[in-house]
């Protein structure tokens, strides 16, 4: 997969993204737009638990902005400072015993 130097994320950079290609944002750290074949998506990496994460944001285009995405990817960072890890819902984390 084609590389991009750190740059701050852009609707410009976003588009102008080719198949295999991504860009890391220079703000904030793991934040990327990733170009694949069906679309561009927002994704962020991560460490949770001591393992690497990626967790998709969104596709590009309407609700996601690289500003709502950048946001986005903010909040999941302060939630995985804070020990939580965002990849789960309250249903996964939860055991029902019958």
């Amino acid at each position: 997969m084609a590389k991009r130097s750190s740059i701050r994320i852009t609707k410009s950079v976003a588009v102008s993204l080719g198949p295999g290609e991504d860009a890391w944002d220079s703000e904030i750290k793991g934040f990327s737009v990733r170009c694949q074949t069906k679309g561009r998506s927002y994704v962020l990496k991560t460490t949770i638990n001591r393992r690497q994460k990626w967790i998709t944001i969104g596709p590009h285009g309407s609700p996601w902005t690289p500003a709502t995405a950048r946001a986005r990817a903010l909040e999941l960072l302060g939630r995985t400072v804070k020990g939580e890890d965002p990849t789960k819902t309250a249903e996964q984390e939860t055991v029902t015993i019958k």
